[in-house]
């Protein structure tokens, strides 16, 4: 069996195969496996943004139902092997759910390029870790697993996955404009396309437009359709607290959400709809489960406070929306004064995301992780300044963070933002132990261990 470091060497060697729409390869190594995907039932999670926490959170109750179940998410922050998680029983949800081994991805690998073999069409690396994980899922014979699209829906790998349980759209905006389309609509079209023939689906988008594309998919397929403020709710109570209105007419009230930011609420009903609809299809679980399953859930990287002196917060947000949700989230913490550090991808409306969030800094500490796409930030302190920044440059991420660290009094905030390669590089920065494991290959060109993250329209 190859070593870790040989088989991450050979996945992230696949870069160059990285988009390659269609279906035809992931179905073939399914078949070639003997259809893993059949041995367990499924949740298929898509969307622009919120899908990751929705596919926490949905874990986080199955394991609290006392069901064994699989997560298989992306992209990851500082080891490959988060990609692939499985929890059993109360306490192992979310994401604290135990990854899989550095054995287990080697053997996984080796197994899915026998079946791939030699030359030809290959699968892209998207398209192994997918086939790697549904067959890690049927080995470790789990009642259920949590699948989260990588991009679009139509035509990803996730969506070799046939007969779901159920399917959940959280939310659609623009962002990988380059692949999916350049309006919300076109946007919409490929998210929708996971929606599957009489499979029922959860949809928390509100875009007008995009919400009509969803509602006609559904109606061609005949796939019912649950829509939040319509045949699902929620209330606000105060931070982090809801009640949420089921699709059933009960009520359960004062539930406390353990993911920080007003919009997780809004994934939080998407997450309990669904559970409700897998309690349809016949799977061991209710909304009994759901308060102490909300409440303790967690998920790296996703308004994650990692420090209190000084408030130190990590956030995922790689578009406007995500941006704009986490101001909205920053608001509402008390703090003197805000340090934000951001590395933004190139190939991102860069302006639009620091319209969110530069207006609310006192200093911004623009940096670049490590990855081919990053932007420079010396090309973005001018677009920063206007919006009332003052700002400094700095490389690399870990650097960055260390001065935001430095310049922060008591009482100040520093906030991490922009790609989860920044912020997979800021917690690999913060807690070096999260990154002991050898995760990627050696060589000027190649990702750094926080943040080997090939998937070419990554965040």
């Amino acid at each position: 069996m190859p070593s870790i470091e040989d088989t991450l060497r050979h996945l992230y060697s696949l870069e160059g195969r990285a988009v390659k729409p269609g279906l035809s390869r992931t179905r073939r190594l399914l078949a070639a496996a003997g259809e893993p995907q059949r041995a367990f039932r499924s949740v298929v999670v898509g969307g622009t943004n919120g899908k990751g926490s929705v596919c926490a959170m949905i874990h986080s109750v199955l394991c609290r139902a006392g069901l064994r179940a699989g997560l298989y998410t992306s992209p990851h922050l500082v080891r490959f092997n988060e990609r692939i998680r499985i929890g059993s029983g109360p306490g192992s949800g979310g994401g604290v759910a135990p990854m899989i081994s550095d054995d287990e991805v080697a053997g996984l690998f080796e197994y899915v390029s026998s079946l791939a073999g030699p030359g030809g069409d290959g699968p892209t690396f998207f398209e192994y870790t997918t086939v790697m994980a549904l067959e890690h899922f049927r080995r470790s014979a789990v009642d259920a697993a949590v699948l989260e699209v990588g991009m679009g829906g139509r035509l990803d790998a996730v969506n070799a996955v046939e007969e779901p349980v159920v399917t959940v759209i959280t939310s659609v905006g623009l962002d990988h404009t380059r692949f999916l389309g350049s309006t919300v609509e076109e946007v919409a079209a490929e998210k929708a396309g996971i929606i599957k023939e009489g499979v029922p689906v959860v949809t928390a988008v509100e875009r007008p437009g995009a919400l009509s594309v969803i509602e006609r998919r559904a109606a061609r397929a005949g796939a019912p359709l649950y829509r939040l403020g319509r045949e699902f709710g929620f209330t606000e109570r105060g931070a982090g607290v809801f009640d949420y209105r089921s699709i059933g007419g009960e009520r359960v009230e004062a539930i406390e959400v353990g993911l920080g930011g007003a919009h997780q609420l809004r994934n939080a009903a998407c997450a309990a709809a669904a559970v409700e609809l897998m309690a349809d299809a016949g799977l061991p679980v209710g909304l009994d489960s759901l308060r102490a399953a909300l409440e303790g859930c967690c998920w790296p990287g996703r308004f994650e406070v990692v420090s209190t002196s000084p408030l130190v917060v990590l956030d995922c947000a790689h578009n406007p929306d995500a941006a704009a949700a986490l101001a909205a989230a920053l608001r509402a913490l008390e703090y003197e004064r805000l340090i934000l550090v951001i590395g933004v991808l190139a190939d991102k409306d860069a302006g639009r995301i620091l319209s969110s969030l530069v207006p609310l800094a006192d200093l911004v500490v623009l940096t670049r992780p490590r990855c081919a796409r990053a932007a420079d930030p010396a090309r973005l302190e001018a677009p920063a300044m206007r919006y009332g920044g003052r700002t400094l440059v700095c490389e690399p991420v870990g650097d960055a963070v260390k001065l935001a660290l430095e310049r922060a009094r008591t009482g100040d905030a520093v906030c991490v933002t922009g790609s989860v390669y920044t912020v997979g590089e800021a917690a690999a920065a913060i807690t070096p132990a999260a990154a002991a494991s050898p995760q990627a290959p050696p060589g000027p060109s190649a990702p750094g261990p926080a943040t080997a993250n090939p998937a070419p329209a990554g965040r």
